[in-house]
């Protein structure tokens, strides 16, 4: 039986559709394999998977390029999301390629390529909604990524935060972030963004850097749901014949005549400004926005100053190696805890392992203790409600995690044990032994102690290979250094680095020496900013020149935030464990106590608050006056400025020496590693590489020269340590050897 014509066009019509989704469907499996993204379909919605979590470079862009290109290309296309694991969108601009620029013009094409990419993604939205659904950490290029993208979702877990600009940290973005963020807040929330180092969820999205925030494990259908409303939205016409969405955004792009002169004209402006600059640019018009922002990335990307704060940053998101490496394979993540001491740095870590989801056990001694425990753990969940961190019914959930006692019930079946009791020996050596004879016997044994050696607490342990120090450095620090004693196994200083890092912390293994690291080196900052006042310069000069230099907080500004206090009680245990009782001595704050004198919690320090008014404390300058560690000598101020001056060089040349000395006693540590703890804990400039960095800058034997004639003058505190000594007369810097011409060129230059 013949066919008729229509029934012949109509089987044509559909072998053609049939070949075209062949042709399709081969071009899509073609796209999908491969090692950056893994692409899929659902309909008309299309989801690609970020695959890699280290490092994206050029490679990476170009096959994000040639992926878009491709999606483009599909005219059934409706939607696009972007997703991966958590950890996913917490890369970083590569090593390699960034630390290679040698003229700017490397680095003008390096970030022309990215910017055109991440452009040729922004044009696509204008075609389609492009969602970004995000889970962790968001920063760095991933966050490059998800502001070129139309709509932003993430998870409110609290490993989840969007970075900020962190102006003080010395990284300019290279792909367009300033110019995209600033399209989309207003001046005051810019201001938030661009001064802040990380930005919790629903913080973001009230400022307007997100679209919505979900829970945990809701993230796939919250961002189903959301991809459905805004296909229906572009669907229905506004009455320009433009989507909702898109009227708006054509509504703000506005040209700006005449910006080419002005960019050239301010091109010489300070950084701070510069920031500023692109903002205001942003608003008026991206296209120069992005031009101006790529101008700044080649400007910064070849100094020493950003290739600086670049390999620090690596090295804080990098896991501590271990030698030897453990012939055992690391055991699992521990999902309950057991604390024993519900003090301040016990509570906040079982606050932090409950909200990740952990059953935290407390003990206390007393019933009475207890209790006290229990409304300190109740204050943190309340302070995390009233900042947002969770909600009233995840503060819940958090609540139920958390179970303090004055009995041992339930340590036989914790995963992982932390001693977080009071600074005695015996106290210490007491409760372990109570530990042992309770948990398994693989169970991990951690302290968080400052300042007690951990081969003294191991001396006496049963099986001394399973236990090390875990010393959190404040309860709202995200730093932990790790502690090996000298039985330690490698397997449990490899499985502790593993697990800090699994729970969001920065990890780095140090020595075992009283104080450790951080504490040690931020007792001689504070202590030698205490004694510049004591010897009658003015704090407010002295706080303001270490600001100036990079310093997060200056040295008596950050006394009162502390609190004397507990300043007065770190200081005697350390004189304690020591037995140097002449170290950081004023810190011991003699002469302020008794008259109650406590800091910024009573008002009245070294400066004196009133609600949000700080003012210059004249009475705690007076009380300082004089009050000098033995074998101090007091000095003559005749010329202010060059007192200040000075003053300076010594504070900075103290934290200097306390940090060369510091890498003496840290055997397994590299100045590096020294330095990145140092940034974050001290807060020193990262744009300056850290201290040991910037001692080969200044150059070696000028420092040793300039603190040995501090020493005769100001007291012993100030003598070169050992470790600078044989560098110095070895003409060795701490990350290469420096010749003598260089030496020389930079001792004048200090000079």
């Amino acid at each position: 039986m013949g066919l008729t014509k229509g029934t012949f066009f109509a089987q044509n019509i559909i072998r053609h559709e049939a070949s075209l989704r062949s042709q399709r469907m081969e071009s899509m499996r073609m796209h999908s394999e491969n090692k950056s993204f893994r692409l899929s379909c659902d309909g008309s919605t299309a989801t690609i998977t970020l695959l890699s979590a280290n490092h994206w470079g050029r490679a990476w862009l170009t096959d994000l390029q040639n992926l878009i290109h491709f999606l483009a290309q599909q005219p059934q296309l409706e939607a696009l999301i972007f997703k991966g694991t958590s950890g996913v969108w917490n890369p970083e601009y590569p090593l390699h390629e960034t630390l290679e620029f040698s003229h700017e013009s490397e680095a003008l094409a390096y970030a022309s390529f990215g910017q055109q990419v991440l452009q040729t993604l922004n044009n696509l939205t204008k075609q389609i909604p492009v969602i970004a659904a995000v889970e962790g950490p968001c920063s760095l290029a991933g966050l490059e990524l998800a502001m070129a993208c139309s709509h932003r979702v993430m998870v409110a877990s609290p490993q989840s935060g969007v970075a900020g600009l962190d102006r003080a940290s010395g990284i300019v973005p290279a792909w367009g972030l300033i110019s995209r963020v600033a399209r989309k807040l207003s001046r005051r929330n810019w201001e938030i963004w661009s001064t802040a180092e990380t930005i919790l969820p629903r913080e973001a999205l009230r400022l307007g850097l997100l679209d919505r925030v979900c829970a945990s494990g809701r993230l796939e259908i919250e961002v189903r749901s959301f991809c459905d409303e805004l296909i229906s939205q572009r669907k229905r016409p506004t009455e320009e014949g433009r989507s909702p969405f898109w009227s708006d955004w054509f509504g703000r792009l506005v040209h700006w005549e005449g910006s080419h002169r002005t960019i050239e004209r301010e091109a010489s402006i300070p950084r701070i400004e510069e920031f500023q600059h692109i903002y205001l640019l942003a608003q008026r018009d991206l296209r120069l926005a992005l031009v101006r922002e790529k101008q700044l990335f080649a400007q910064q990307a070849p100094t020493s100053e950003y290739r600086n704060a670049l390999r620090i940053q690596h090295q804080q998101r990098e896991i501590p190696r271990v030698y030897p490496e453990p012939m055992n394979p690391l055991p699992p993540i521990p999902k309950k805890m057991g604390i024993v001491g519900g003090g301040e740095i016990g509570s906040s870590l079982a606050l932090h392992w409950a909200e990740r989801g952990c059953e935290v056990i407390i003990h206390e001694a007393t019933p009475s203790t207890a209790e006290n425990a229990q409304r300190r753990l109740e204050k943190g969940i309340q302070n995390r409600i009233a900042q947002k961190r969770c909600t009233p019914l995840e503060g819940e959930r958090i609540r139920k995690k958390l179970t303090v006692t004055s009995q041992w019930t339930g340590f036989e079946n914790v995963d992982f044990a932390v001693e977080s009791a009071e600074e005695d020996v015996g106290v210490k050596k007491n409760l372990l032994a109570k530990l042992e004879s309770l948990l398994r016997p693989r169970v991990l044994i951690a302290t968080t102690s400052t300042h007690v050696l951990i081969e003294s607490l191991q001396n006496e342990m049963n099986r001394p290979s399973r236990f090390a120090g875990f010393h959190l450095i404040a309860p709202q620090s995200a730093l932990v250094e790790l502690v090996r004693g000298s039985q330690t196994d490698s397997g449990t200083i490899a499985a502790l680095a593993w697990w800090g890092h699994h729970w969001g912390f920065q990890v780095a293994q140090v020595g075992d020496r009283v104080g450790r690291l951080a504490w040690r080196v931020r007792m001689a900052y504070l202590s030698e900013g205490v004694h510049l006042v004591a010897e009658g310069l003015d704090p407010a000069a002295v706080d303001q020149q270490a600001r100036r230099f990079g310093f997060r907080r200056g040295p008596l500004e950050w006394c009162d935030e502390l609190g004397f206090d507990r300043l007065a009680l770190q200081a005697e245990q350390f004189q304690l464990a020591s037995g140097d009782y002449s170290f950081a001595r004023n810190l011991l704050f003699e002469r302020f106590l008794p008259f109650g004198f406590l800091g910024k919690q009573n008002g009245e320090g070294f400066y004196r608050y009133r609600g949000d008014r700080k003012r210059y404390n004249e009475i705690a300058r007076m009380l300082a006056w004089n009050d000098l560690d033995e074998g101090c000598k007091p000095c003559y101020i005749h010329r202010v400025d060059q007192s200040n001056a000075e003053g300076f060089q010594r504070l900075l040349l103290r934290v200097i020496n306390e940090a060369a000395s510091g890498l003496s006693e840290e055997p397994e540590a590299s100045p590096l590693t020294i330095d990145a703890v140092l940034v974050k804990s001290l807060g020193f400039p990262s744009a300056q590489g850290g201290p040991l960095r910037f001692a080969d800058d200044l150059g070696i034997l000028g420092i040793v020269d300039r603190l040995a004639s501090y020493a005769e003058r100001y007291g012993s505190r100030l003598s070169p340590c050992d470790e600078l000594l044989r560098r110095a007369e070895a003409s060795e810097g701490f990350y290469a050897p420096i010749s003598s011409s260089q030496e020389i060129l930079k001792r004048s230059q200090a000079a």
